[in-house]
C-alpha cells in the first residue's frame, strides 16, 4: 500500500465459487493448478499461503491491510475500497 505498508491477502476457502472464480478470472487458473502453486510457494519461501475465511469481505476488515476479493452482487457502496473489477464472462 502507499506508505509502504505490507498487504495482507486473504483467500475464501478451496473449493469455494467465489476462490473458484477468482483462481479463473483473475489468476487463469484451475483449482489443481492453484494447490500446486501454494505448494511449490510454501516449499521454496517456507511461508504459508494466505488464510482462509469463509467471509472475504469480512475478514478484510479484522486483519490490518486486508485484501481481498467479493463477487460484485456482494459488494455495498462505501463499505470498501474497490481495487479492481473483473468483468463477467
Amino acid at each position: 500500500w502507499s506508505g509502504g505498508q505490507s498487504v495482507v491477502p486473504v483467500n475464501a476457502p478451496a473449493g469455494d465459487p467465489l476462490r473458484l472464480a477468482f483462481a479463473d478470472r483473475v489468476l487463469g487458473m484451475r483449482p489443481d493448478e492453484e494447490q500446486t502453486y501454494w505448494h511449490r510457494y510454501k516449499i521454496r519461501s517456507g511461508s504459508n499461503p494466505p488464510p482462509e475465511f469463509q467471509n472475504t469481505l469480512k475478514a478484510v476488515f479484522m486483519l490490518k491491510n486486508g485484501v481481498s476479493y467479493i463477487f460484485r452482487s456482494d459488494y455495498k457502496e462505501g463499505v470498501a475500497k474497490v481495487v479492481l473489477v473483473v468483468p463477467e464472462r
